[in-house]
């Protein structure tokens, strides 16, 4: 009984030593397609996008917090809820935190591999297939997104001081151009919560974000 205990009190503590550390890896903005890599080091959590890398500064365990000197010393802050999940927010603002999912890894396979796989749930073809293209944004409206994220795509690299929301355009223009609407207008609801944490007034693309 007392082995057991010991057992359980040493996975316990483990497990919330490993959540306040943070684990390495992709972590994708819940129901979009917005991801960062962030990688733990001793002190630090450094955050890469595709033109953009952030340095956040460890507070207290497993609370980080970066400070951006280009738009007005706004402080972001990135937490460790568990092994699987960050929690961004600004603690100087009343806006509520979102929370970004880590992809899984190697790391996450089971210790004992199965002697046959298990059968696909759905079809391969299901799986594996491209994502739906909307008939609607063919030809004209799918070339005019199309341009529009190349646009946003160039001006990211123009001003770097506005990177980040230059390249949350640039991914709404694609979602318009290759998917339904519905999912589109989905995913620019994301990007929107994503540039209002930035502290933007007011959507820097409404061509493909109106709502704001």
């Amino acid at each position: 009984m007392i082995a057991r205990l010991l057992c359980l009190l040493t996975l316990f503590f483990s497990g919330a030593a490993l959540a306040a550390s943070g684990v390495n890896g992709r972590y994708v903005l819940a129901g979009s397609h917005y991801a960062v890599d962030a990688e733990f080091t001793p002190g630090q959590l450094t955050l890469r996008e595709i033109y953009k890398t952030s340095v956040y500064r460890e507070e207290r365990p497993g609370y980080y917090v970066f400070v951006n000197e280009n738009n007005r010393n706004i402080r972001y802050a990135m937490e460790v809820v568990d092994a699987y999940t960050l929690k961004a927010s600004k603690p100087d603002s009343s806006d509520p935190p979102t929370y970004l999912k880590r992809e899984p890894g190697p790391e996450d396979a089971p210790a004992e591999a199965s002697p046959e796989p298990a059968p696909l749930a759905v079809p391969p073809k299901t799986v594996l297939g491209p994502p739906p293209v909307n008939p609607v944004a063919q030809d004209e409206e799918q070339r005019r997104y199309a341009a529009l994220a190349e646009e946003y795509q160039r001006r990211s690299q123009s001003e770097p001081v506005n990177a980040q929301a230059w390249t949350a355009c640039a991914a709404v223009a694609f979602e318009r151009a290759h998917r339904p609407e519905e999912a589109a207008d989905r995913y620019a609801r994301k990007a929107a919560e994503i540039l209002k944490m930035l502290d933007a007034k007011a959507s820097p693309c409404p061509e493909v974000i109106p709502e704001w």
